[in-house]
């Protein structure tokens, strides 16, 4: 039986937060309105995950509190400190975690290594946009999976679609 990953960058954040690292800095107004979006969608298309690996930074835990606020439901969370600057290499070893049982897995975290793991993960890679912002804050790349995360290889995934803010505006 195949699975299905969700890719997504957190909401975007605050640079004028006034807090002291990068870790801590919490989403921004215009990153607060959308993260409920994006999980309406999700739901909508009965999406929500049930099971997701989360990174524990400020950032990630927002969007993914708005996102459970909008499914009136939250998955089995996995808070993985990896998924903070996480290279390539760690996020696939990370998938290969994945419970044998889940059917819709959502990893949750940072550029550049989302953006990285989408675009190796798809058979044809991350399509690049004309403004040249593959996987800006808050997109979601949704792909059907092999059912044997631990052993994924370039191209394993069948990229569904790749969803950015600007898509879900009217």
């Amino acid at each position: 039986m195949a699975s299905e990953l969700l890719i997504l960058r957190h909401a975007k954040s605050s640079w004028d937060s006034g807090v002291a690292s990068d870790f801590e800095r919490p989403l921004s107004p215009r990153g607060r309105r959308t993260a409920p979006r994006v999980g309406h969608w999700l739901a909508e298309r009965d999406l929500v995950p049930d099971f997701a690996f989360v990174s524990p930074a400020q950032r990630t835990l927002e969007t993914l509190e708005l996102l459970t606020e909008a499914w009136g439901a939250e998955p089995q969370v996995r808070r993985e400190e990896r998924i903070y600057e996480a290279s390539l290499g760690e996020l696939i070893s990370l998938l290969a975690q994945c419970p044998p049982n889940a059917e819709r897995v959502l990893i949750l975290g940072h550029n550049p290594g989302l953006a990285m793991l989408a675009d190796y993960l798809a058979v044809d890679g991350l399509p690049v946009p004309p403004d040249g912002k593959a996987f800006p804050t808050a997109a979601l790349a949704h792909l059907r999976m092999p059912a044997d995360w631990s052993d994924l290889q370039r191209g394993d995934g069948e990229l569904i679609e790749v969803l950015r803010p600007r898509d879900m505006e009217s």
